[in-house]
């Protein structure tokens, strides 16, 4: 039987965000969705390689313009004006989250002791600013609605077949 994850997923995204970004935060909804359902905005895609128990998988994290340039504002502690489009800094911003957020999943899941999964361990691949709107080839994708703040945020996750 396979380990489900998905708790230990949200857990790791939420408690990620709170202590990087200094607020509260919850996940409010996860919603499996298509591309055709991504937003016509920039967003910045990273692609991350989980490893682990002789199995490689690839997540695509997408965050769109908004979640990012917030991500960015409050990294900063609030002290500069909350930007319209997506630069260098926020995609730079928007990595470094993401690569703390796998490296939290890495080792909860290795504290859990499963024993279909262990010893993961992930790298992070390329970051870059595209249009949601214009991957397609991207299947299984959640779509999280994250509370941070009491404000709303979406977070896209695309993983593997294999995941």
């Amino acid at each position: 039987m396979a380990s489900d994850l998905s708790n230990i997923i949200k857990s790791e995204i939420v408690s990620t965000l709170e202590s990087l970004l200094s607020v509260s935060g919850n996940v409010d909804e996860t919603s499996l969705i298509t591309v055709s359902d991504f937003s016509n905005e920039q967003c910045i895609k990273v692609e991350s390689n989980f490893e682990f128990s002789g199995i490689n998988s690839k997540w695509k994290f997408y965050v769109p313009t908004a979640t990012g340039t917030k991500f960015e504002y409050l990294m900063l502690g609030g002290i500069t004006d909350l930007k319209d489009t997506i630069d260098d800094e926020i995609a730079d911003a928007v990595k470094e989250i993401v690569s703390t957020i796998c490296g939290s999943i890495s080792t909860s899941v290795n504290a859990q002791g499963f024993d279909d999964i262990s010893a993961m361990k992930f790298s992070l691949g390329d970051s870059t600013i595209i249009q949601c709107d214009e991957e397609s080839e991207t299947d299984n994708i959640y779509k999280f609605t994250l509370l941070l703040n009491d404000e709303s945020i979406i977070v896209y996750i695309a993983f593997d077949k294999d995941s």
